[in-house]
Parts: C-alpha cells; sequence; structure tokens
C-alpha cells in the first residue's frame, strides 16, 4: 500500500473531523509522529457554529484573551506581505536565522479548511509577541496554487515569515518534513537555542484535535523568564 493510498483511506475514514493529510486528502487526522508527542484535545465547534467558512476562512471565534492581538498588526496594505517557496534545507536556515528567538511554525494548507479555521490563532500569536516569537508559517500548496496561498496570507494579515514547500502538497512534502500521517494542520515550537521542544498534531486514535489554548499555553511557557 503506498503512502498516499495510506493517506487516503484515513480521510475516508475521518473525513471532516480532524486534519487533512494532502492535497488529495482535505480531511485527515493522525497518529503520533517521529517529532514526539504532542499537546492535543478534542476539538468541538462552538455551539450554533456551522460548517461554512467566514470569508476570512474561519468559522471558530479566537480566544478570549487574544481577541484584541491582531488589531496591534500592521495592516496588509502597509506590508508587503510575501510567500517565499523553500527546500527542506533551506528551511532550516530559516530556522537558524531566528537565533535567540522561541519560533513558532504552523505548516498549513489552503486546501485544509481546519487549517484554515486555525490560522487566525497563529496570526494572534504573533500580534501577542511581536519581539520575543518568530512566526514562521510554511504552506504545503502546490506551485499552481501560489496565488489562492498569498491572497489566503493578506486577508489574514499574516505579516510574519511565510514560506511554501517546494516539493508542493503531496506525500513527499509530509516525509520530508517528519510529518508522516500526523496531516495538517501540524505546529512546531522550538526554544531559543534553535531546539524542537512541542509538537502540537492531531491524534485520530485517541480522538484528539489540536488544543489552540494549549498551543498559547505552551508558547507562553517558552517566553516566560
Amino acid at each position: 500500500m503506498t503512502f498516499r493510498t495510506f493517506h487516503l483511506l484515513i480521510c475516508v475514514f475521518c473525513l471532516g473531523t480532524f486534519g487533512c493529510s494532502d492535497a488529495s486528502s482535505p480531511e485527515s487526522g493522525s497518529t503520533n509522529s517521529a517529532d514526539g508527542p504532542g499537546i492535543t484535545s478534542p476539538v468541538t465547534p462552538p455551539t450554533g457554529v456551522g460548517d461554512e467558512l467566514a470569508p476570512d476562512g474561519n468559522n471558530e471565534p479566537p480566544l478570549s484573551d487574544v481577541t484584541n492581538a491582531v488589531d496591534s498588526l500592521p495592516s496588509a496594505d502597509a506590508v508587503n506581505i510575501t510567500l517565499r517557496a523553500v527546500t527542506p534545507e533551506e528551511f532550516k536556515a530559516a530556522l537558524a536565522q531566528h537565533a535567540g528567538k522561541v519560533v513558532f511554525v504552523d505548516f498549513w494548507a489552503t486546501w485544509c479548511i481546519p487549517c484554515r479555521k486555525a490560522f487566525p490563532h497563529t496570526v494572534a500569536l504573533a500580534a501577542e509577541h511581536p519581539d520575543s516569537l518568530a512566526v514562521i508559517s510554511m504552506s504545503f500548496d502546490d506551485p499552481d496554487s501560489y496565488e489562492d496561498a498569498l491572497m489566503f496570507l493578506k486577508e489574514q494579515n499574516a505579516t510574519f515569515e511565510n514560506l511554501s514547500c517546494s516539493l508542493g502538497g503531496g506525500d513527499e512534502s509530509f516525509t520530508a518534513y517528519e510529518i508522516g500521517d500526523a496531516g495538517l494542520p501540524y505546529f512546531r515550537l522550538y526554544d531559543r537555542k534553535g531546539e524542537l521542544v512541542q509538537v502540537f498534531k492531531n491524534d485520530i486514535d485517541a480522538g484528539k484535535g489540536i488544543d489552540e489554548a494549549e498551543v498559547h499555553k505552551a508558547v507562553e511557557a517558552l517566553l516566560t523568564p
């Protein structure tokens, strides 16, 4: 059985539940990856919230303590928001450039609805900690979807560093970044020394998805002197 076929089988099993594994399977969950355990918890849409996305791609309200954080970011019109394609080696170099800062990486794609719903939380994190936290978004969109990905980033006012996987959104990307069958969205948190501290991912076996509140707690803990 090929890796992509495995993804498709997971997609059929958990369509619309936790996350996405590649462009051809937009709604699947995962088991643990080689990076180690992450903090996960059930994802339950707020009461009264439907599946239809708002214009910004999100139909879930932000956490109560970060509702106003995004307002502190410069507007998309005032900042040149870019999206740069990188190889896995270039991604490591980008991480190294943020030595001395805590780094949060959001692996996402426009074809992944859970990613689009979670992305405003990533923007809020960047707004809360503009000086001490480096935020990087890594798009797993295919090259022919570059404009769609860039448009989404501008709509979200993603004024941080935005990268795109040069390998596209297929199995090769998930293998290269050691995400395996964890699917998207997928978050990584690095300390000031550049060491990977925590991974946040979906866990289909446990029936859990990423808990955004736990993500914020983990970031705050690393940022606290």
